[in-house]
């Protein structure tokens, strides 16, 4: 198997909104062991294709919550922010920020709840705006059957445009061999920004008995374009080794920020030889990190079945 090198170590620019997200803690054949920074991500290989004579219905966005007749209460989940609560809602900034005067927009907490006015209501906002520019590596999600008989599916998301994107979603459909709706859910994306240019993953797992899928389907559900002065930033350096590359890799390294942050989400996607995604992982530090401070990462990610090939390592602080 071929393996590709570990590029030398350089510095990584990496956004995050002003609007901070909600936080939440959480602690992841052979090669020599290289410092690096990875930064490119992989096209996926193509996905399953559907059954013959199989009738897929209709995709329709009908799973990400929409604006009611009524006010309706949220409740906060870790990942949120104000501005990606409003786009789901079709509401604007200023519409959620006056239905909710007590909220803090720099830190929402989890489990908090919001209003969400009733669109009609005075300032409600009744236009969604279109998804950003973007496409995807593959036609389908790739998706793979696990143990318990659920799935875990994946679609690579390609950034065209010249802005960064947030709260990138997609509905993800599996169907039966006899074209019947198996299970169906909304994919995200890892990380809250997707770089102009750059390329990431959405996933989503299915529970059972969604394994027995025949065919996969997704559509584009949102993208949101991050206006220039709505966003920090922040520099990390990522310094990373590789370890025993097969079915599972083991990497560790270090994250040094050029400036203080709380919270650093850390996603391991692991490539098979084709390219194609065969796994990942994500880890999430929270606490005060000085500037220069070296924040230690060892994790294991694993294979859903084919050799890994290679590990991309990303990163996002805020």
């Amino acid at each position: 198997m071929n393996l590709t090198c570990p590029k030398p170590p350089s510095t990584i620019l990496l956004f995050a909104a002003a609007l901070l997200s909600a936080c939440q803690a959480t602690p992841t054949q052979p090669v020599t062991p290289a410092p690096t920074v990875e930064i490119q991500l992989t096209r996926y290989a193509s996905a399953t294709p559907a059954p013959p004579g199989a009738t897929l219905p209709p995709l329709e966005p009908t799973l990400p919550p929409t604006a009611t007749p009524t006010p309706v209460l949220y409740t906060i989940v870790a990942g949120d922010t104000l501005i990606g609560i409003a786009f789901r809602y079709g509401l604007t900034l200023a519409d959620l920020l006056a239905a909710n005067p007590g909220i803090d927009p720099q830190f929402l907490r989890i489990g908090a709840q919001l209003v969400i006015p009733a669109i009609g209501e005075e300032g409600g906002s009744v236009a969604l705006p279109a998804p950003a520019e973007v496409t995807f590596s593959d036609p389908v999600p790739r998706c793979y059957p696990t143990a318990d008989n659920g799935a875990w599916c994946f679609w690579s998301a390609i950034n065209d445009g010249p802005q960064d994107l947030e709260h990138l979603s997609a509905l993800v459909r599996l169907f039966a061999a006899d074209g019947s709706l198996l299970a169906g859910g909304l994919a995200i994306t890892p990380l809250r920004i997707l770089q102009a240019g750059g390329q990431m993953p959405l996933s989503i797992y299915f529970p059972p008995p969604a394994g027995e899928f025949a065919a996969t389907h997704g559509a584009l559900q949102s993208a949101l374009a991050v206006p220039a002065d709505a966003q920090s930033s922040s520099e990390l350096t990522i310094e990373y080794s590789l370890q025993n590359l097969g079915t599972s890799a083991d990497v560790s390294g270090t994250l040094l920020p050029s400036a203080p942050v709380v919270r650093i989400v850390l996603v391991l996607i692991a490539y098979g030889p084709a390219g194609e995604t065969v796994g990942m992982r994500q880890l999430v530090f929270e606490g005060e990190f000085p500037a220069g401070s070296e924040v230690s990462f060892t994790a294991t990610v694993y294979s859903f079945g084919l050799l890994i090939d290679r590990v991309d390592v990303l990163a996002e602080a805020e």
